[in-house]
């Protein structure tokens, strides 16, 4: 499956079986799971079991090679055959950011959400999916965060590299909705001249790592789902890595992490958005978000019922707790390691490393108090007067002030 293409050869396209659909409980089709049946979909910890699974598959970290100069495969022109085709269609083209393109978004799910189905991020969530596909909270207006706004430039100079190393041709088409499962949406950043998809990647450096033979998780699940909407068996993903390096890696179609995609899409779509039911509240920064969107600070007092906090009281302590006693044996190992290493900078077993000092947060107090001239001197930025601010205007203080959680006993 790992051989370099030859000039003209193009590998068949296929499609996985499709799972059960309907408006019941879904089996799992997982070689694991085959025959188990499904309760209603929940994120929490259902699909962070899933996810775990998903690192398991050999897709994940394990089938990757990489391309370059050094491995330029043979040109080709021809396009996406006739039965690949079939399985999807393009949709009309809108503006980005127009009301048509916001429309569409809401009408299926996207690759770039698979991520947030699943619980391997933090910025995006099953629930925030949710509230977004349902309507509601306000759709995302197309307005780009400045690294977006970055990949958005440099997507082209990215697909234009890639190409010319994998000695290929890319055409850029708009959505493609899958004709099986119309929810099922993908906008590809090409579809090559040899069948394959292409994912283009604007990263910073501290993500290089996650390039070496490999690709992101995030990035390798985008494409499986785009390699079911469209039929492709192969596909590849090119990362700009801090704005110097440019990685070009494929994967090969692997059905069971696809027959994974499908079937929490397939509950997620049915059970909840169809349902118009409610996935539970996760705990990711994006639910966190959500959460004081919907439910701004308002301050008094709220009056509930024993019934309504209890449960959720006594399980947020007993994380708290056990979160608590988990750093202290975490904080414990970490203390031996370091009396281990003896102030050495690496720890190795033979020409193994096992242990290295990463740099962290800047110690300001210490180095304050040690070197107290060259903290003068380097003091160069003025600090926001919160203390005044909140002196003067104690209401606009409170608005953007934090809130933290402060459970008391309660018998």
């Amino acid at each position: 499956m790992n051989e370099t293409l030859r000039s003209g050869d193009r590998p068949e396209s296929r499609r996985p079986a499709p799972t059960a659909m309907g408006n019941g409980p879904r089996p799992h089709v997982n070689e694991r799971n085959r025959g188990v049946q499904h309760q209603s979909y929940d994120p929490t910890p259902q699909l962070h079991r899933q996810a775990r699974r998903l690192r398991d598959l050999p897709s994940i970290r394990t089938r990757h090679r990489r391309t370059g100069h050094r491995h330029r495969l043979g040109h080709s022109t021809s396009r996406l055959e006739d039965p690949m085709t079939k399985l999807y269609r393009e949709l009309p083209p809108t503006r980005h950011g127009s009301p048509e393109w916001l429309d569409a978004r809401l009408q299926g799910i996207g690759s770039s959400e698979i991520s947030g189905l699943l619980g391997l991020v933090d910025w995006d969530s099953a629930w925030s999916i949710w509230l977004r596909k349902t309507r509601r909270v306000p759709a995302d207006q197309g307005l780009d965060t400045e690294a977006m706004f970055w990949g958005r430039e440099i997507e082209p100079a990215i697909r234009r590299v890639a190409c010319a190393r994998l000695n290929l041709e890319a055409e850029t088409p708009g959505t493609l909705q899958s004709i099986e499962r119309p929810y099922m949406l993908y906008s590809p950043d090409g579809l090559l001249s040899d069948g394959g998809l292409l994912e283009c990647k604007n990263t910073a450096w501290f993500m290089a790592s996650h390039w070496d033979d490999q690709i992101p998780d995030h990035a390798e699940l985008q494409l499986h789902h785009g390699m079911y909407v469209t039929g492709a068996t192969h596909a590849y993903a090119a990362g700009l890595i801090g704005g110097n390096r440019l990685e070009v890696q494929r994967i090969d179609r692997n059905e069971r992490l696809i027959e994974l995609i499908l079937d929490t899409v397939d509950r997620f779509w049915h059970d909840h958005v169809e349902a118009d039911k409610e996935p539970p509240i996760g705990g990711t920064s994006a639910d966190r978000e959500a959460v004081e969107r919907l439910h701004p600070y308002v301050g008094g007092d709220l009056h509930v019922t024993r019934q309504q906090i209890g449960s959720l009281h006594a399980e947020y302590r007993a994380a708290q707790e056990a979160e608590t006693a988990a750093k202290r044996r975490k904080d414990a190992a970490g203390n031996q390691i370091r009396a281990l290493m003896d102030g050495h900078h690496r720890l190795l077993v033979g020409d193994t490393e096992w242990v290295r000092l990463k740099g962290s947060q800047f110690r300001t107090r210490v180095f304050r108090e040690a070197e107290p001239d060259l903290y003068a001197q380097y003091l160069t930025r003025a600090a926001l007067d919160t203390a005044a601010l909140r002196e003067d205007h104690p209401d606009i203080y409170d608005r953007y002030q934090s809130k933290s959680l402060d459970l008391k006993e309660v018998a």
